[in-house]
């Protein structure tokens, strides 16, 4: 009941909100406009390795798909089973977002980051 007395009060608050158009005439895409953030991100090496360590988890993390066959297949533990793989991510970036309110990383950040990555896809 709660839950749809807060959903009613979100609806009709969204209905409420008057937002002003300040967009000017959609520009015709041209190869300069898809390449113009090209440049910042070469300079700038924490973007490019920010940008690189994302596409290398979206490419090789993608394997969280096959749990469901792992589950029943290699684990032999059925959807339950499943079910805990895929909340164990969830769990873990609980236990590491409690672990970063507490722990300051100020040093060799870049490195941090690669080696998180690289436990994350293993």
């Amino acid at each position: 009941m709660g839950a749809t007395i807060a959903l009613g009060f979100g609806t009709i608050s969204f209905l409420l909100i008057r937002a002003k158009n300040l967009r000017k005439a959609p520009e015709r895409p041209t190869l300069h406009n898809l390449l113009a953030g090209l440049p910042y991100v070469l300079e700038k090496k924490i973007v490019l390795g920010a940008v690189s360590l994302d596409l290398l988890v979206v490419l090789l993390g993608g394997v969280t798909g096959l749990f469901p066959v792992c589950a029943r297949d290699i684990l032999d533990v059925g959807p339950e089973g499943a079910g805990l793989l895929r909340s164990a991510l969830a769990f873990g970036a609980l236990l590491t977002g409690l672990a970063l309110t507490r722990i300051a990383i100020i040093r060799d950040v870049g490195k941090i980051l690669f080696v998180s990555v690289i436990i994350f896809l293993t």
